[in-house]
């Protein structure tokens, strides 16, 4: 029963963490994407000033007392212009730059694996060295006394 309920906390441990754990990774991933992808970061402004013309189209239509149709049919167009924004321009750029990025940790990740294989097989030689030079063993060879039997 006591370990049914550390994994329970566990979990739940897990469950809180999550959010904390993965936010500072966004940040990291974000503040990376925004200073190495001119890309990402031109998608996220652009992005930005769509929901911010959203937003403005928003409260201008919620401020009327009355249904307006015109103020409703600039805040529908201004939703449209920004889920088109997103499918066309944003999701795109951020997935090149993901795919960039992969590309990246693969190639330096192929690079570790060869030099680790490298080290590995420099070792494993000198190891097969070592074996070979300790197993030569040596007679010695006892002195000549000079003397001759008949």
């Amino acid at each position: 029963m006591t370990l049914r309920i550390t994994n329970i906390l566990g979990d739940i441990g897990s469950v809180i963490e999550w959010p904390f754990v993965h936010v500072a990774r966004g940040v990291s991933i974000v503040t990376t994407a925004l200073r190495n992808y001119p890309a990402v970061r031109d998608a996220i402004v652009g992005l930005l000033q769509k929901i911010e013309a959203v937003s403005t189209d928003a409260t201008a239509a919620a401020s009327q007392d009355e249904s307006n149709p015109v103020a409703d049919a600039a805040e529908v167009a201004a939703a449209v212009a920004v889920y088109q924004y997103v499918k066309q321009t944003f999701l795109p750029a951020m997935k090149a730059a993901y795919d960039a990025e992969v590309t990246v940790a693969t190639e330096a990740q192929d690079i570790a694996n060869k030099a680790a294989a490298a080290r590995s097989e420099a070792a494993r030689k000198a190891a097969a060295t070592r074996t070979a030079q300790s197993t030569v063993t040596t007679v010695p060879v006892p002195p000549d006394s000079g003397t001759t039997t008949s």
